[in-house]
């Protein structure tokens, strides 16, 4: 949403929320094996002068640590510790320098 990405760029705290309960059928359980983000402009100049300012930054996301599952009609929640990680934004060649 719009409001996310204001407090992003602010510095602010900012939550997202997969959330299964919402998901469609035969989705189950929202997984992920990368995680990051991209900003993107559709002026090319424009792009480049964002990626001058995000390369010194970074990102710190924190998985909360709650998984949540469906099973037929029924939902679950398997609990477990947070777990942290870090992006920055800095490139090199085109690829972001450091990734979890």
């Amino acid at each position: 949403s719009q409001e996310f990405i204001h407090k992003l760029l602010r510095g602010e705290e900012a939550t997202i929320l997969a959330d299964v309960l919402r998901s469609p059928p035969g989705k189950d359980a929202v997984k992920f094996n990368r995680i990051g983000l991209s900003l993107v402009c559709h002026n090319k100049a424009k792009q480049q002068e964002l990626d001058a300012i995000m390369s010194g930054l970074s990102l710190v996301m924190v998985h909360l640590g709650n998984n949540y599952y469906r099973y037929g009609n029924n939902y679950y929640i398997i609990p477990s510790s947070s777990h942290t990680f870090e992006f920055t934004f800095a490139k090199k060649n085109g690829a972001y320098v450091s990734e979890n």
